[in-house]
């Protein structure tokens, strides 16, 4: 039995879950669409109430399937994005490349803010 303290719980110990790529994406949408600012408050609520034997609900109603795929969807673009650029820094690209490179990502950006918009609709 826990006992009860006063003040915020220190948590001590951690668990580390690896995901790919999809898992993550759909994850993250997951608990942002429970209301959830950090995945990891997201996981651990979710399975206090597993263990209570309930299912944690979300703060609000979902978004339809289709919506929710295309969120994990432009996390994934997001994600190689931001693998693409970081890779382009290392390897040391010509100026003409990376003015190229930084137009495209942005043009990429907008095109993902449009969409974004779009799902918030």
């Amino acid at each position: 039995m826990a006992e009860e303290t006063e003040g915020p719980v220190k948590r001590t110990r951690v668990v580390a879950v690896r995901l790919t790529e999809q898992e993550h994406a759909a994850w993250s949408a997951a608990a942002a669409e429970a209301g959830s600012g950090r995945l990891g408050t997201w996981v651990r609520t979710t399975m206090a109430g597993l263990l209570n034997g309930h299912r944690a609900t979300p703060a609000r109603p979902g978004p339809p399937p289709e919506v929710a795929a295309l969120r994990a969807e432009l996390a994934r673009v997001g994600n190689n994005l931001n693998q693409a650029v970081r890779a382009a820094n290392v390897s040391g690209l010509d100026r003409v490349s990376s003015a190229e490179l930084v137009a495209r990502v942005d043009a990429a950006e907008a095109v993902m803010g449009q969409i974004r918009e779009a799902l918030r609709s």
